[in-house]
């Protein structure tokens, strides 16, 4: 089973186990939005291998509801945007007098929904985790080559796929800060142009966020 599997299961666990043992008082639902720094992991953000993706760190926002299932278990259902511009310089760097220029960025949309669990500390300070699966809208940008002899372009493309994910914060009164890693590979259809005949190949590029969030949940 894979790390995320685990963790999910052990939030199931916890789950169960208040379920049998606590009482559940009157709760309240959650709203929290947060801004955060996303740095891409893996392939996503390297420029060496056949999936790299050159991406840049980025910035995003989120939205956050939470419904409580017991005293310190939460169904939360997530909406994360991030922005991640291209790398052209490191692709340019390992093409000879070929120049890049790339028009957007890349934007990914996750819709994420699963278990957190909540850990009193003191006062009002709770230590929590989270682990979630959903779905990936993500946006390829338009890359362009092109040098004296030589021009191609890349056209935007726009995919979706299965995600997962998983993070863990703190939060005291109002105030959230923490982590969450989200993952997915999408596969994008392109028009390959370079032969002559335009032709549709569909390549997957992983897509792997690393976000560091600060916000406020009322």
């Amino acid at each position: 089973m894979s790390k995320s599997g685990w963790l999910l299961l052990c939030l199931l666990l916890l789950f169960t186990w208040n379920m049998a043992n606590g009482q559940i008082p009157t709760l309240l639902n959650k709203i929290s939005f947060y801004s955060f720094v996303s740095v891409p992991q893996g392939d996503f953000g390297g420029s060496f291998s056949s999936k790299a993706g050159y991406a840049n760190t980025g910035v995003g926002t989120a939205a956050e509801f939470s419904k409580p299932l017991n005293t310190n278990v939460y169904w939360t259902s997530s909406f994360f945007w991030s922005m991640n511009s291209f790398d052209s310089a490191a692709l340019q760097k390992q093409l000879s007098h070929v120049y890049v220029k790339a028009k957007e960025s890349y934007h990914t949309f996750w819709l994420m929904s699963g278990l957190s669990y909540k850990f009193p500390l003191f006062n009002k300070l709770h230590l929590y985790v989270v682990g979630q699966s959903g779905i990936l809208f993500s946006h390829f940008p338009e890359i362009t080559l092109y040098s004296s002899s030589f021009y191609l372009k890349q056209e935007s493309a726009n995919s979706k796929a299965f995600t997962f994910g998983f993070g863990a914060g703190l939060a005291y009164n109002t105030i959230t800060i923490g982590f969450r890693y989200n993952t997915g590979e999408p596969f994008y259809e392109f028009k390959d142009t370079s032969t002559g005949k335009t032709e549709k190949m569909k390549i997957n590029y992983p897509t792997t966020l690393l976000m560091f969030y600060i916000g406020l949940s009322f």
